[in-house]
């Protein structure tokens, strides 16, 4: 198994989290005046593939060892699930404020 990533991997990881997150930004515009839960998601998993594109072109910058580039995937998975927490806590509580 290899343990080390090609900057060629590396790139390629760069531009498919970027397409990722160009995807997502649309559809979480694409309803922009009144959001649903699915839009709201849409917008946090825009800003995770985004994150993740960076931390993929760092990198390969800094010339990152595959350990190093795994780290730091985890910490911006870990803040992205902390992100979706929040935004569907607080989802939750505007639909129950505004039921009343």
């Amino acid at each position: 198994m290899q343990s080390e990533l090609s900057v060629r991997q590396k790139w390629f990881q760069v531009w498919a989290w970027a397409l990722l997150s160009a995807g997502a930004i649309y559809f979480a515009i694409a309803r922009w005046p009144h959001p649903t839960t699915k839009d709201i998601f849409c917008g946090a998993g825009a800003i995770y593939f985004s994150l993740m594109a960076v931390v993929a072109e760092i990198s390969i910058r800094n010339d990152w060892s595959k350990e190093q580039h795994d780290r730091a995937g985890r910490i911006v998975a870990l803040g992205a699930a902390l992100l979706f927490a929040a935004l569907w806590v607080l989802n939750t509580m505007g639909h129950h404020l505004a039921s009343r």
